[in-house]
């Protein structure tokens, strides 16, 4: 600070000390440290929290008891519905412009209009999974294979099957596999789409040369997680134009006791998958053309 100062800088007169100390009475200095020294000195440090205020801190709940509670709610059947449509709604509210839903016709009540893409599960979301698409898919799928309709899209599997992770895929594809009559199984293509399964190039070259070499080869299921197959349907070498059901593996938990949609980021995927490559097969007909079930 001294190096900033003027050469001719100068303290004014009254800054200055005054020549002699002003003289203080001696009995006035001895009040004066009698009631110093009688002060009441203050604790500046802060009190431990009493047993008191640190009990009325709530403990977190932990998920084991969250799903203790809510068990009654869900176990009913309409429980996956309104929540799936919720968390639907949300995504849509939150990413979606008044353009893009009057696009996919969700432009009046949204609600309504995702409640007409699912499939009722009330006698069926009691049972095992192979079971649950047993009774929900044997029918339609033997009417696929007789229809063996020429326009459809080679690339576009009829049902797809989502599931949160490639171990699960696989888990789900053993299961459906046992539950259906082995000779409608047998005339089934089917199809693996993780990441763990191969890598994204990989993967996208060996459909594209599955195509190549039968060019009637067309594909049934494919099980998938949900970023996975949106990669592959953005890069060409799958379709989602003629698929008429997604299987949603809804309900299942996994070691963390999380399903499908307690994970963010598959949670952000599969709503993303959703609007993205399935809705606008509805939006593109008269009818709803593609349904969902949760499984």
């Amino acid at each position: 600070m001294a190096d900033d100062l003027e050469e001719n800088f100068e303290i004014g007169d009254e800054f200055m000390p005054s020549a002699r100390p002003q003289e203080v009475n001696s009995s006035e200095e001895e009040e004066e440290e009698i009631k110093e020294v009688n002060k009441p000195t203050t604790n500046k440090r802060k009190q431990p929290p009493t047993t008191e205020t640190s009990s009325k801190k709530k403990k977190r709940k932990n998920i084991t008891e969250i799903l203790e509670l809510k068990k009654s709610e869900m176990s009913k059947a309409s429980f996956a519905t309104r929540e799936f449509i919720k968390i639907l709604s949300e995504y849509a509210q939150k990413k979606l412009s008044g353009v893009e839903k009057n696009e996919l016709n969700l432009g009046g009540d949204i609600d309504a209009r995702l409640g007409d893409m699912i499939l009722k599960r009330k006698k069926t979301h009691r049972l095992e999974v192979g079971e649950q698409f047993k009774k929900k898919f044997v029918k339609k799928l033997r009417s696929h294979k007789k229809a063996q309709n020429p326009s459809r899209d080679r690339r576009s599997p009829f049902i797809v099957v989502l599931a949160q992770s490639a171990v699960r895929c696989i888990d789900l594809h053993k299961q459906i596999s046992n539950s259906l009559p082995s000779n409608l199984m047998g005339s089934l293509n089917w199809l693996y789409a993780f990441a763990k399964h191969k890598k994204l190039a990989e993967q996208v070259t060996f459909i594209n040369e599955k195509f190549k070499r039968d060019e009637k080869y067309s594909l049934d299921i494919v099980y998938a997680t949900p970023q996975r197959f949106k990669q592959l349907v953005d890069a060409g070498c799958l379709s989602t134009k003629s698929v008429e059901f997604v299987f949603v593996d809804y309900s299942f938990r996994d070691v963390k006791l999380k399903r499908i949609v307690d994970h963010n980021e598959i949670r952000a995927d599969l709503s993303d998958l959703v609007y993205k490559c399935f809705l606008p097969v509805n939006a593109a007909a008269d009818r709803i053309c593609l349904k969902f079930y949760l499984a």
